[in-house]
């Protein structure tokens, strides 16, 4: 569990240090963005709080050569990111998402597949029937 939450951190992390580069570079911001949780820095406050960076010896020699964020590093990408916004608003879905992975014929994001045979129904009168492969 520990590693998995400092894996999923540090991509977020990344993937807002990132898209801060972008909106700096492109002079640009996501719809609406003054509107949001990132643009009154709420949205940092959680890594501000509480340090994910990992407790247990064994995590800690996973990432052993890997930058951890401190709540310190966070106070900074936050600031920097009020001050510049973000370019992008929805940075962690994991594709295919949604109806791309009908498209695909793939499972939704990490989700495992639960049947073999799905029934989805796309509007009151539309249904689609999809086997899946394994």
């Amino acid at each position: 569990m520990e590693f998995t939450s400092v894996y999923f951190m540090l991509l977020n992390y990344w993937s807002l240090v990132a898209s801060h580069q972008l909106a700096v570079e492109r002079h640009q911001t996501f719809a609406n963005f003054e509107d949001s949780q990132y643009a009154t820095g709420e949205y940092f406050d959680q890594y501000l709080n509480h340090d994910y960076r990992p407790q247990s010896t064994a995590v800690q020699a996973l990432f052993a050569n890997h930058f951890l964020p401190s709540p310190a590093d966070w106070a900074t990408l936050k600031a920097q990111v009020m001050s510049d916004g973000l370019y992008n608003a929805y940075r962690l879905a994991v594709a295919p998402n949604g109806s791309t992975s009908y498209i695909g014929d793939s499972t939704s994001s990490l989700h495992p597949i639960i049947n073999r045979i799905e029934e989805r129904q796309e509007a009151p009168l539309e249904r689609f029937t999809t086997q899946r492969h394994i």
